[in-house]
């Protein structure tokens, strides 16, 4: 999505958090940039999915590290972070990173949600994507870090996550 050219999430009436729907990451290319760095890529035929495995339970790879790794090492794991970042009047658990509580204007729905027992984790470009695309290839310390990369990470309704389930951007659009 950064490569694309696209904006940021709308700003609509209240339903979305202008702080949230302005922060653009640093190194983020303009329009025209992208569209240039975007033209110069080779497009390849997508990998197999042989090996590809989300889970890391009962025996499981762990193909893309243990789910939501402290990538900074400030005690926090990413989904933390991508709850506090994208909810507002965030509550933490006592003595903890977690969040306890808070508000998400839903940037898929526009629903605005309270429950963080409803809130999933998208990854914008899945992990069966990324997989398909080279990933395969990558160690785990890598899968790790792109499986956790902020940059990719969206606090949404977890029946909406589902349904999007691997599709792609260019497959899915809220």
């Amino acid at each position: 999505l950064l490569l694309s050219g696209c904006t940021a999430f709308p700003v609509t009436g209240t339903t979305t958090n202008p702080e949230v729907a302005q922060r653009v990451p640093e190194g983020t290319l303009d329009a025209p940039g992208a569209r240039t760095t975007l033209a110069q890529l080779k497009v390849a035929a997508p990998g197999r999915m042989d090996g590809y495995s989300r889970s890391c339970e009962d025996g499981g790879a762990c193909l893309f590290g243990q789910p939501w790794f402290d990538a900074d090492g400030d005690g926090c794991d990413q989904r933390s972070q991508v709850l506090a970042r994208d909810m507002v009047d965030v509550v933490r658990k006592e003595g903890r990173c977690a969040v306890k509580s808070g508000t998400l204007h839903d940037p898929y729905t526009g629903k605005t949600l309270t429950s963080v027992s409803k809130i999933q984790i998208d990854h914008v470009v899945p992990l069966a994507e990324m997989w398909r695309s080279g990933a395969a290839a990558w160690t785990t310390e890598q899968r790790t870090a792109a499986a956790n990369d902020l940059r990719n990470l969206v606090a949404t309704d977890g029946k909406t996550n589902q349904a999007k389930g691997d599709q792609t951007p260019d497959q899915w659009m809220p």
